[in-house]
C-alpha cells in the first residue's frame, strides 16, 4: 500500500508521538474503521447484486434523502439565526470594547 507522502508523514509523526510503530498505529487505525467498512461493504454488495431498475431507485432515493436533508439544515439555519435575532432584540447590541486598552 502506498501513501502520499505528506500523509506518510503524519503518520509517522503521529506514531513517534504516541510512542508506537507506523505498523501498530495503522493496524489500529483500520481495526477502529472496521465497522465502517463492513457497513460500506454490505452496501456495495447489496448494489452490485441488484438489477439495473433497483440500483437505479436506490440512487434516486439517496438523492431525495439528500435533498431533504439540505432542506432541513437550511430550516435549521433559518430557525438559529431568527432565535439569534430574537435575543440581540431583547437585550441589545453587544457591548463596545471602545476605550478598552493593551497594556
Amino acid at each position: 500500500m502506498s501513501l502520499p507522502s505528506d500523509d506518510y508523514d503524519r503518520l509517522g509523526e503521529l506514531a513517534g508521538l504516541l510512542g508506537v510503530s507506523r505498523a501498530a498505529l495503522l493496524r489500529d487505525l483500520i481495526e477502529a474503521a472496521r465497522p465502517v467498512w463492513t457497513v460500506l461493504l454490505d452496501a456495495a454488495r447489496t448494489t452490485a447484486s441488484a438489477p439495473e431498475a433497483q440500483r437505479e431507485a436506490m440512487t434516486r432515493l439517496a438523492e431525495q434523502m439528500g435533498a431533504e436533508l439540505a432542506a432541513k439544515v437550511d430550516q435549521a439555519q433559518t430557525a438559529y439565526q431568527d432565535l439569534f435575532d430574537a435575543i440581540v432584540d431583547l437585550t441589545g447590541p453587544p457591548p463596545s470594547n471602545t476605550g478598552v486598552r493593551n497594556l
